[in-house]
């Protein structure tokens, strides 16, 4: 694991792969709306759970589950409890984020 220096200017912490040190990746994940957690092993595992629980799609009932939705994104206060998350196909995902609209 490579380390660099942290990219918040003035700090000059050890950092991992030209990333911020974990206090500002912590502060900068909140500032963007993400929580520091969004790719961590306990998210993983969730997500593995939801997908294994629902092995077909919940919108369309068609395809095989891909992804995991928050009905309430997490961007506007969603969190990855059970009810906001949806197990859906990559199709009815995008249709889902308005990807199909051109709106990401």
């Amino acid at each position: 694991m490579a380390l660099t220096i942290c990219l918040e200017p003035g700090c000059g912490r050890d950092a991992v792969r030209r990333s911020r040190c974990p206090e500002h990746a912590r502060a900068y994940q909140l500032q963007q709306g993400r929580p520091s957690d969004r790719n961590g092993w306990a998210w993983m595992r969730e997500r593995e759970r939801v997908l294994a629980e629902h092995p077909t799609c919940q919108r369309c009932h068609m395809r095989p589950s891909e992804v995991v939705h928050h009905v309430l994104a997490v961007r506007h206060g969603g969190h990855d409890d059970r009810p906001n998350l949806l197990a859906v196909c990559g199709p009815c995902h995008r249709e889902l984020e308005g990807w199909s609209q051109g709106v990401a």
